[in-house]
């Protein structure tokens, strides 16, 4: 049996591997991600194994690793929202579903499940909020969140659309097609805060309201 301490150091470096020869015309095949500055084979990456510190070469079709992406991060935690992922055949790391809660409803595999269903997806241009507890398309007109311009912002709150309203306005009738369509300054049936069943703010007859209060 061959002494690895008896090698005569004649090494002959292969792209997957380095071959060690000894005196007596033995071999011994090692990996070479596993040699101290070795570079992986084509086809691999160096990574570190988590919670051992190792060097590993591991393949660009592991999604454990983040398939061919630079970095050795899981696939779940690159693509935001995903339950389980694989690797694309260019080895790029795909969503195959979604955590509760998170959908793809943009159809790109490539960037996960990118809504969450208690936030929507803010839309900057046409100040609207999508996908609001389900992907919006023209079966799930509920799901676009939107008010008239300047009566307040849309908002998806826990998967419902709402508005958030700056003071004095409020949403008093609680309907959101028309925003925020209280003046609470100076409406006299909501008077510093939008009247309930169970607490009036309306001024009495013959008073108005001035500052939120009944005068």
């Amino acid at each position: 049996m061959t002494r690895i301490g008896e090698l005569t150091r004649v090494v002959v470096l292969a792209v997957a591997s380095v071959t060690l020869w000894d005196s007596y015309g033995c071999s011994l095949i090692v990996d070479a991600g596993s040699l101290g500055g070795g570079e992986c084979p084509i086809g691999k990456k160096s990574c570190t194994e988590p919670g051992t510190g190792k060097d590993l070469c591991v393949l660009l079709t592991d999604p454990k690793y983040g398939c061919g992406s630079p970095v050795c991060i899981p696939c779940t935690t690159l693509l935001p929202g995903t339950k389980d992922t694989r690797c694309s055949n260019t080895n790029i790391c795909e969503r195959i579903t979604c955590d509760l809660g998170f959908l793809d409803c943009n159809g790109n595999a490539q960037d996960g499940c990118e809504v969450n269903l208690k936030l929507g997806t803010s839309d900057p241009v046409t100040g609207t909020v999508r996908n609001c507890g389900v992907c919006t398309t023209s079966l799930t007109p509920s799901s676009l969140c939107q008010v008239p311009a300047g009566t307040g912002q849309p908002i998806c709150l826990n998967g419902a659309c709402d508005v958030a309203c700056t003071s004095p306005y409020q949403n008093c009738n609680t309907v959101l097609s028309d925003g925020c369509e209280t003046n609470t300054s100076t409406d006299p049936n909501n008077c510093g805060a939008c009247s309930t069943p169970t607490q009036s703010h309306k001024c009495a007859v013959g008073q108005t309201c001035s500052g939120g209060v009944c005068k």
